[in-house]
């Protein structure tokens, strides 16, 4: 009678035990489908070191972030959405991984809340790199400790991919009709090298810009060496002195080895971001928004 007892007893107390394990599994699941957005941040430098939000990643949706606001001084016109957004992700303290080439290159922390331009959802950040981030060239933070695993692959061109390149833009505003006599004029914005399939095969990503008089010719393009020729995967052409595309970054978000490119679009006193993938051969627009302006 003592030993059935004995065993009743001890099976209670492995009942008890098994259900109190399942509802910690079922907390910690709770918390980290709560967590599951990951928000990334451009990082630019123009009147000191800021971060906006170009896309928030749910469970692989991409959802664009709150739209920004206008502000006097300290004071933020912010709708329910740009206050809860603020409140979460720029409290003051707050660190981020600072992302460069697709790698983990330091820590970015939130000083204060700031505007970007007139309109915009923005936060000044204290920056720990050894990278050199500012004019053209930025830079990514997130939230996430999971992105950014791979080495940082961006770098400067070199010699050869850079006189490769100019060739391959001038040709191209040679056939967009641009003036022969303005092709010597071309300024190169930005030019980097990115390594997005680490295949030890970098993609050149580069914009391009002729001013004359009041008019620009802009031209951003992707290019990569295949088979010893230089060959353009994407290209965009606009004319206006403030449109144009400018690379922003390359970063693997969707965790499939191959990262996409993230640029700024900018328009007539505005500004938003797209992302490219690779499908199909080809870079495809996958998402647009974030941004602001004026």
């Amino acid at each position: 009678m003592r030993f059935r007892r004995s065993n009743s007893i001890l099976l209670g107390l492995l009942v008890l035990l098994i259900a109190s394990r399942s509802e910690d599994r079922a907390q910690i699941a709770g918390k980290k489908s709560t967590s599951s957005r990951t928000v990334i941040f451009a990082v630019t430098q123009g009147d000191g070191i800021k971060i906006d939000p170009i896309v928030i990643i749910d469970r692989g949706r991409y959802l664009q972030p709150p739209g920004g606001v206008d502000a006097d001084g300290e004071h933020f016109h912010d709708t329910p959405e740009s206050s809860q957004f603020a409140a979460k992700y720029y409290r003051p303290g707050q660190t981020y991984q600072l992302l460069f080439g697709g790698g983990k290159v330091g820590s970015a922390t939130v000083t204060n809340r700031t505007s970007r331009e007139c309109i915009s959802l923005a936060a000044s950040v204290r920056i720990q790199t050894s990278q050199k981030i500012g004019g053209w060239v930025m830079a990514l933070a997130t939230d996430s400790n999971s992105l950014g695993l791979h080495g940082s692959s961006r770098q400067a061109p070199s010699a050869t991919e850079r006189s490769a390149v100019l060739e391959l833009a001038k040709r191209t505003y040679g056939r967009r009709r641009v003036p022969a006599s303005l092709l010597k004029s071309i300024k190169v914005t930005n030019l980097t090298a990115v390594d997005p399939d680490h295949d030890a095969n970098p993609e050149l990503v580069g914009s391009f810009r002729i001013e004359q008089n009041q008019k620009a010719y802009l031209l951003f393009l992707i290019v990569e060496k295949r088979g010893g020729n230089y060959q353009i995967e994407l290209q965009r052409y606009g004319e206006g002195l403030e449109d144009g595309e400018d690379f922003v970054d390359e970063l693997d978000m969707d965790g499939d080895g191959f990262g996409e490119m993230i640029t700024q679009v900018s328009a007539y006193e505005s500004w938003q971001y797209a992302i490219y993938k690779w499908k199909g051969g080809r870079w495809q627009v996958i998402y647009k928004g974030g941004g602001g302006g004026c």
